[in-house]
C-alpha cells in the first residue's frame, strides 16, 4: 500500500446511476449532488505520487468499477465502494508500468484487484468530505482515509 511521504490522488469522474444531478453554475454542494452513482468505463481514475526531490509518477488505471451513494442531509449514511485492476495501470513508461505491476508494488500476477469499502463519511464543508474505510491490496486489508472534494 502507498503510505508515508507518498501522496496518492485519485480523480474519479462519475456518471449518474439512478438520479440525475441538475447542472448548475459553479460547484454544487454535496446536498445538491445527492443520489446514487456508478463508476463506469466512461469515468477516469488517475493518480500522482510525489517524490522527495521532484519528479514523481503520474498515471491512470484503465479497468475499474464501483458505486457511491450520497444521502441528502445525512452524509454519514452515504457509502463509497470501488474496485480496480492493478494490471491496467499505465504511466506511459513501459519500465515504470512493469515495476508497478511487479511483486514490489501491486503484484498484479497474483492479486487481480484492489478494493475500497467505506464505513464512515463525514462532511467537512459544503462540497467536501472525509471518507474512512477499508482498503484491500495484495491480500491485506487496512483502514484508510482520504479527503474528497466535489468538482464540476
Amino acid at each position: 500500500m502507498i503510505r508515508g511521504t507518498a501522496i496518492l490522488t485519485a480523480i474519479i469522474i462519475c456518471s449518474p446511476y439512478s438520479q440525475s444531478v441538475q447542472a448548475a453554475t459553479g460547484i454544487p454542494s454535496l446536498t445538491d449532488a445527492a443520489g446514487r452513482y456508478t463508476i463506469t468505463n466512461a469515468s477516469d481514475i488517475r493518480f500522482h505520487v510525489d517524490q522527495v526531490g521532484g519528479g514523481g509518477i503520474k498515471g491512470s488505471f484503465g479497468s475499474f468499477s464501483g458505486s457511491f451513494n450520497l444521502k441528502a442531509g445525512d452524509l454519514s449514511h452515504s457509502m463509497v465502494n470501488f474496485e480496480l485492476k492493478p494490471q491496467s495501470v499505465s504511466t506511459g513508461q513501459t519500465r515504470v508500468d512493469a515495476f508497478l505491476r511487479s511483486s514490489a508494488v501491486f503484484d498484479s500476477d497474483n492479486y487481480e484487484k484492489i478494493t475500497f469499502r467505506s464505513n464512515r463519511i463525514e462532511q467537512t464543508g459544503p462540497d467536501s468530505a472525509h471518507v474512512t474505510g477499508t482498503l484491500t491490496a495484495k491480500g491485506h486489508s487496512a483502514p484508510e482515509s482520504f479527503d474528497v472534494r466535489l468538482t464540476s
